[in-house]
C-alpha cells in the first residue's frame, strides 16, 4: 500500500485488486478488505519511467518481465478495464485462481453477452462439468460462473 501511495503522490494511476476476507482480530470475526494478490499493483506507466522511479526510491518496486522481449509486461487497456470491472464487482462467487492451473491459453475466447458483465471478454474454462468464465491478463486471473446462454465465442483478433 506504501508503493501505491508513492505512485498516487506522483499522480500516476494504479490499481490493486482487493477482496473481502474474514479474519479473527482480538477474538472476534471481522470482515476486512485486503489485496487479493500479495505484493501486486498495476501501474499505468511507460517502462522507461518505471525504471527511473524504481531507482529514485527505497521502496521495494519490482516488475514482471516478459521473457520474449525482456521488457516489463504491459497489459492493453481493454484487458485491464475488463479485469478491473470484474475485480470491482466484489460478488461472492468471484474466485481467484492461478493462470497456470486454468490452462488459459488453450481455452475458447469468449465474451459475456448479458448481465452485469456484458461486454467483458476472457477465456472459457470447464471444470467438473460446469462452465467458468475466466477474465485473464498476463499475471492474474479471476473466475466466475456464468450461464452458457450468456456467453458467445469470439475470434482471437476480437479479444485484442
Amino acid at each position: 500500500m506504501k508503493v501505491k501511495e508513492h505512485f498516487d503522490n506522483l499522480g500516476i494511476e494504479t490499481f490493486i485488486p482487493m477482496q473481502t476476507v474474514e479474519r479473527i482480530v482480538s477474538g472476534r470475526k471481522r470482515k476486512m478488505i485486503v489485496p487479493a494478490i500479495h505484493n501486486l499493483i498495476f501501474v499505468r506507466i511507460e517502462p522507461p519511467q518505471i525504471k527511473q522511479i524504481k531507482q529514485s526510491t527505497a521502496l521495494p518496486i519490482c516488475y514482471i518481465i516478459n521473457p520474449e522481449n525482456k521488457s516489463p509486461v504491459t497489459i492493453d487497456d481493454r484487458q485491464m478495464n475488463d479485469f478491473i470491472t470484474v475485480c470491482n464487482s466484489r460478488i461472492k462467487s468471484l474466485k481467484w485462481i492461478e493462470c497456470s492451473a486454468a490452462e488459459l491459453r488453450s481455452g475458447d475466447r469468449v465474451e459475456i453477452t448479458e448481465g452485469m458483465f456484458s461486454g467483458v471478454r476472457g477465456v472459457m474454462v470447464r471444470r467438473n462439468g460446469r462452465g467458468h468464465f475466466v477474465v485473464s491478463i498476463e499475471v492474474a486471473a479471476l473466475s466466475i460462473s456464468v450461464p452458457a446462454k450468456s456467453i458467445k465465442k469470439i475470434s482471437e483478433e476480437a479479444l485484442a
